[in-house]
């Protein structure tokens, strides 16, 4: 190759014929541009191609330009000021997921490309804990995890699971949206994919009622169901959660009945 090099008093410059590299040709893409907008790219369509996408702050909006089609969709995900939008590819399918983490309950929401069910998960909730989602345990999947500047620890929920029964007894904390801290004990057994036990809830509003529950659990997930009666009346608790380690759980519930209904976060230990 034929090379010219040009002195320029103490510049010197080396001209090299093109072209030295084979690429493609660079482009721009117009695609944002609001103060609030944050860029998410991701292999939305699971086509092996990084999609072009920003998640819009103000609106909750994610707005995607997916290669295999370019042809755009919005999505509304988020919209709390303390949303973080945390796209990855929780269910391993290729695809990756619109999530958003609320710093304001340490509420995971994910939208799995896989099915049309969304979920959360409570892992966080520290002021100081920043989402750092990626696949810790290499097995395909997007993993939850925070990390906690006050004290410099790393949270992992490791999605190939956690290597312990669900039997035993547990103890924990209700943090109801009424503004209460409540108590909860249950009883778990576990026989393969089923759980069945008893359990006690003490709030401030109903007191201290015991009921027995069922359920399922699908790797670290387990759903169960609790009916109680009080005052005459029946009610109905659905607990979802999420085993984060091999004596530590936290997830979601509701409570409904005639008279009284409530919903929120909780956390188990064993």
């Amino acid at each position: 190759m034929n090379k010219t090099t040009i002195s320029i008093g103490l510049l010197v410059m080396l001209i090299i014929p093109a072209p030295l590299f084979a690429a493609g040709t660079p482009y721009g893409v117009s695609w944002g541009g609001d103060p609030s907008d944050i860029s998410v790219p991701g292999d939305y369509d699971g086509d092996g191609k990084t999609d072009i996408a920003i998640y819009r702050k103000s609106t909750g909006a994610w707005w995607i330009i997916p290669s295999s089609t370019d042809s755009p969709y919005g999505v509304a995900w988020g919209g709390d000021v303390s949303d973080i939008p945390v796209p990855g590819d929780y269910d391993g399918d290729g695809k990756t997921d619109i999530a958003i983490y609320r710093k304001s309950t340490g509420a995971w929401w994910i939208k799995p490309s896989s099915t049309s069910t969304p979920y959360s998960v409570v892992w966080g909730g520290d002021p100081s804990d920043i989402p750092v989602p990626g696949d810790y345990d290499g097995d395909g999947k997007t993993d939850i995890a925070i990390y906690r500047k006050s004290t410099g620890a790393w949270w992992i929920i490791p999605s190939s699971g956690i290597s312990s029964p669900l039997t035993g007894y547990w103890t924990g904390t209700w943090h109801s949206v009424l503004g209460d801290m409540d108590v909860l004990s249950v009883n778990i057994i576990q026989n393969g994919s089923t759980v069945t036990g008893t359990a006690t809830i003490v709030t401030h509003v109903i007191g201290s009622v015991s009921g027995s529950f069922s359920g399922t659990v699908s790797g670290n997930n387990f759903n169960m169901t609790l009916d109680y009666g009080y005052g005459g009346y029946n009610y109905h608790v659905a607990i979802s959660a999420t085993l984060i380690a091999a004596n530590l759980a936290s997830g979601n519930y509701s409570i409904s009945g005639p008279f009284y209904s409530d919903h929120g976060t909780f956390t188990l230990a064993k």
